[in-house]
């Protein structure tokens, strides 16, 4: 880039990644007055009305005029350089983050071995949601790879880690399925329970009752099982 810079060329630069308004003003700092933020939502543009391009900043006019030919649709948000990045965050924050945390649920009621009594409440009282879930997995196993970044960016926009912090954690165990040929449900939380033990822990003796065996002890269950994780900062 700064040998690129030396060359005197000032092209016009538009960025399109999926990053937080902070990061897009570090860039617009670089590039000065020819930047223009950009923040896509829909596929890939292979037709028509399928996909946006968010442009804001001085010049986001002069670029929505120079895309305007393909099929992406140019919405130009005004002059402030940020504007973009933060509708792309904002959109994305519930769209990638709703999947997270559906799969993310899921996976702790698999870890719990509460998985059917939850899937027969969500049939009473949030139909679809079960097979949401299941759309979910195959939807974003072949791009969580690329997710977790953006989860970051915007949790960094939210000035909190939050939520969108475990997202992130929950696309990253995705990540190897980006090749994987129709992944299914079963396949995700194989990856969200990877490093999830049970861990049998002795219960401790009432307080009534110390100095009394155990067999004596009515209803006095050997152990119980916990739940642990071995990296608390990925807990969901």
């Amino acid at each position: 880039m700064k040998r690129f810079w030396a060359t005197g060329s000032r092209p016009w630069t538009t960025a399109c990644n999926a990053v937080s308004p902070a990061t897009g003003a570090r860039l617009a700092d670089l590039l000065g007055e020819r930047y223009v933020g950009g923040g896509i939502v829909g596929p890939p543009a292979r037709s028509p009305g399928s996909t946006r391009l968010f442009l804001s900043g001085p010049r986001a006019a002069v670029a929505a005029d120079w895309l305007a030919a393909g099929f992406i649709e140019t919405v130009v948000l005004g002059e402030r350089p940020g504007a973009a990045k933060a509708l792309k965050m904002c959109y994305a924050a519930y769209t990638k983050g709703a999947s997270a945390l559906l799969l993310a649920v899921r996976a702790l009621a698999e870890a719990e071995d509460v998985t059917d009594a939850l899937l027969t409440e969500w049939s009473r009282s949030q139909p679809g949601l079960a097979q949401r879930s299941e759309r979910s997995a195959q939807a974003v196993s072949p791009k969580a790879w690329r997710f977790a970044g953006e989860m970051l960016e915007i949790a960094a926009t939210f000035e909190a880690a939050g939520f969108h912090q475990a997202a992130a954690s929950v696309y990253e165990r995705m990540a190897d399925l980006k090749e994987a040929d129709q992944p299914q449900l079963p396949d995700v939380m194989q990856r969200l329970l990877m490093d999830v033990r049970v861990q049998e822990i002795s219960e401790p003796d009432p307080p009534n009752t110390r100095g009394v065996s155990r067999s004596e002890t009515p209803s006095a269950p050997a152990s119980r099982a916990r739940i642990d994780s071995k990296r608390s900062s990925q807990r969901y």
